[in-house]
Order: C-alpha cells, then sequence, then structure tokens
C-alpha cells in the first residue's frame, strides 16, 4: 500500500510538472526508477516527457539500480549528479551537447548524448 502512494504520488508530481524548461540555467528536471510493475508503469506513462532516456542493465540484461550518473555540459559543468533509484533515468535538458558519465562498482562508462527540443534520445548502458 504504501509503495502504490509512493507511485501515485510520483505520477502526479510528473504530471503536473512542465515538459520543458524554459530557463537553461535551471537545474535539469528528472525522474528515476522502474522497480516493479507499478513504478514501471509510472515512469513510461510520462516517458514522453524527458529528451534522454537511460536505461542500465548487466550484459545478461538484468535492471540495474545504483549507478552514478552525472551529465555535464560542454564546458564540463556538472548539471545532473545523482544515483539512480531503479534502471531507468529519465531527464529533461536544454537542447545541446553533453557528456554522459555513468559509474557502478568502479567501472566507469562515458558517452557524448546531443539532444534537441522533445526528441528522445535513449541510451543503453550495459556493465
Amino acid at each position: 500500500m504504501e509503495r502504490m502512494r509512493f507511485v501515485q504520488g510520483l505520477l502526479a508530481a510528473l504530471l503536473v510538472a512542465p515538459a520543458w524548461s524554459l530557463d537553461p540555467m535551471a537545474p535539469p528536471r528528472f525522474v528515476s526508477g522502474g522497480v516493479g510493475d507499478e513504478e514501471l508503469g509510472a515512469l513510461q506513462a510520462v516517458r514522453s516527457q524527458y529528451n534522454l532516456q537511460l536505461l542500465m542493465t548487466e550484459k545478461s540484461g538484468a535492471y540495474l539500480s545504483g549507478v552514478k550518473v552525472e551529465v555535464r555540459d560542454g564546458k564540463g559543468q556538472t548539471l545532473l549528479d545523482t544515483t539512480t533509484t531503479g534502471p531507468y533515468l529519465f531527464a529533461q535538458l536544454p537542447d545541446g551537447r553533453y557528456q554522459l558519465v555513468a559509474s557502478l562498482d568502479g567501472q566507469t562508462q562515458q558517452r557524448a548524448v546531443s539532444v534537441q527540443g522533445n526528441k528522445a534520445r535513449s541510451v543503453h548502458l550495459t556493465w
């Protein structure tokens, strides 16, 4: 029951949040999770509101959480620094080029990503 209230609250908060940030200096809006069917359903319902969509798995396909994720802008400034609470992390970023740095158990991966408007950029990271 507690988890259901959490998922409902998460979904409600995401649905009332603006889909696009007009202030490029504002911290990016993001959500992480996807553990369990209810939480996964809540995330999938708002997926289209985010232009960077990350999935983190083992090479076997098993979902991962606890991944440290940083998103840096073209000047190297960290815009997002968080640890995932499930296999998915969705973020809404201003148009631009970014460096994605993801670390798990001492292994770090880096990717250059570009986002533009509401066109989703999906990245699947595997360890």
